[in-house]
């Protein structure tokens, strides 16, 4: 399980690249933090992170 700092820099790091950066263009996908990969879904309203059996809703901007 993810402490509060590490879910911190995952939330920073989809909110500054999952709708902005080129490298993320379809509506779902993996990235590589820390060491970790992480499963992401876009949303109308959110994305859906996957983190091991945890889903996380982040609020897109």
């Amino acid at each position: 399980m993810l402490n509060d700092i590490e879910i911190n820099a995952v939330a920073l790091f989809a909110v500054e690249n999952l709708d902005y950066s080129a490298d993320y263009e379809d509506d779902a996908g993996t990235f590589d933090l820390n060491g970790t990969r992480y499963y992401w879904e876009r949303k109308a309203c959110h994305f859906n992170l996957h983190i091991g059996s945890e889903v996380v809703k982040l609020p897109r901007c």
